[in-house]
């Protein structure tokens, strides 16, 4: 039976002196097949993460596993070569050699490292790895004659001719123009899923973390704020930081009007002045100060006259509208708070207009005020 090639990463911590930068105790477990993203704004400690995974970076302290391997572990001060460690790689630059063919660039690592290829082996493997890339028939261009999104796929390809035991990218796809990233984002996750891969992708864009990911880490100042499946985060952020992160949220302080426990409704008093209900994500005592996240899509918009709803119903006024195909994306005042709705463009609202909104309260998320670390 195959060991699995777990990926475990325990209280890791990479400290830099004199800085408020690095990582601290970072924890996460990786199925092996998995798709894994480390997620948050610059400077929050991933690509450190990735880079100490990879063996670029020492870590402080903590203990980095592949199946029963230690790559590092602080405690034994084991800590296995870049080299060794059997890792694809494909960062942001592509670092794609320009003066070297297509298949010279993909064959470069089974020509460089401590284990020797037949030509015949080496061709073989060059071959195969370009068809998963769909770029057989390219071997012999020259790589200044590909376009951005090709350069992408050799370099993958380059990252997975060795069949690596684990994937690193690091923002791969950022240089690329808005349409054919999304295009790329696809074929990426499809091609991880036929190679099973074990692979941890760092970005800031929370669209390509959502759609490609089995797990998402949020990370904020070198913490992971929140790990778990893209659903679980969107529908249920942890805290005001990551709700307003991951995509647009309309986040409004108040306080708790009485106690509840996780998951319960309870009676919040906004402190623009209307009370409502909301989701209690964690218990609250009464009168902790809390902060309501509602997500845009969640937002009903009624003239007044079609109203029926009871619950959240509240009275707005249409301060800006934007088409967006198939949704309008309005901006209303509410009690001299701006609310972002976002509705099926079938029904229209004009500005000016007085409306009613409403909202479910189990849409209504009640956060800790204090956002994580």
């Amino acid at each position: 039976m195959a060991m699995s090639n777990m990926l475990s990463v325990q209280g890791l911590s990479k400290i830099y002196m004199g800085t408020t930068g690095g990582v601290h105790e970072a924890n996460f477990q990786l199925e092996e097949g998995s798709f894994f993203t480390l997620l948050g704004p610059s400077g929050c400690g991933k690509t450190t993460t990735l880079r100490c995974i990879a063996g670029l970076e020492t870590p402080t302290r903590g203990i980095i596993r592949l199946g029963e391997r230690d790559f590092f572990n602080s405690a034994t001060g084991a800590n296995i070569p870049l080299n060794l460690r059997n890792i694809g790689m494909v960062f942001q630059s592509y670092a794609i050699w320009p003066h070297l063919s297509v298949f010279e660039n993909v064959a470069f690592p089974l020509r460089v490292g401590r284990e020797k290829f037949s030509s015949a082996e080496i061709s073989r493997m060059v071959a195969a790895a370009l068809d998963s890339v769909d770029l057989a028939g390219l071997e012999q261009r020259s790589a200044t004659q590909l376009s951005g999104g090709q350069q992408q796929r050799v370099a993958l390809a380059r990252a997975i001719v060795k069949k690596p035991s684990l994937l690193l990218l690091d923002e791969p796809l950022s240089n690329l123009d808005a349409l054919l990233r999304d295009d790329m984002r696809v074929e990426l996750k499809s091609l991880q899923g036929r190679l099973g891969v074990t692979t941890v992708y760092v970005t800031h864009d929370q669209a390509e973390a959502l759609e490609m990911s089995d797990q998402i880490a949020v990370m904020r100042s070198g913490h992971i704020v929140q790990l778990g499946a893209p659903r679980e985060i969107y529908h249920n952020p942890i805290d005001g930081f990551v709700a307003s992160f991951m995509g647009s949220s309309n986040i409004f302080p108040g306080k708790v009007l009485a106690a509840a426990s996780a998951q319960d409704e309870c009676s919040v008093q906004l402190d623009a002045g209307p009370q409502i209900l909301a989701r209690a994500r964690v218990s609250l005592q009464a009168g902790a100060r809390i902060v309501v996240s509602i997500r845009p899509e969640d937002v009903n918009v009624q003239s007044p006259s079609d109203a029926s709803a009871t619950q959240n119903a509240l009275s707005a006024h249409v301060k800006s509208s934007g088409f967006l195909g198939p949704i309008c994306n309005y901006h209303l005042d509410v009690f001299g708070l701006s609310l972002q709705a976002r509705i099926n463009s079938h029904l229209s609202h004009n500005v000016g207009d007085e409306v009613t909104i409403n909202f479910s309260a189990q849409k209504a998320l009640a956060l800790p005020h204090e956002i994580s670390a």
